[in-house]
């Protein structure tokens, strides 16, 4: 019985802690210089092309959500 009290004890103090990895790291928080700018990827070759894709694309989205 005093076996069972102690084992009882230890797995109440050592309890399971399933989001203790998913921790973000501040330094990941806190970083502002991004490794690759979107935008100028996106826009590089030919703005208006690139562009007018995006407004097609937002468009289509809003329409299918109707």
């Amino acid at each position: 019985m005093e076996a069972l009290q102690m084992l009882k004890f230890y797995l109440k103090k050592d309890r399971l802690n399933f989001t203790a990895a998913w921790m973000t790291v501040e330094q990941q928080m806190t970083e502002d210089d991004p490794d690759e700018d979107l935008l100028c990827t996106l826009f590089q070759d030919n703005f208006q092309d690139s562009f007018d894709i995006v407004i097609r694309s937002i468009n289509n989205d809003e329409d299918s959500e109707d």
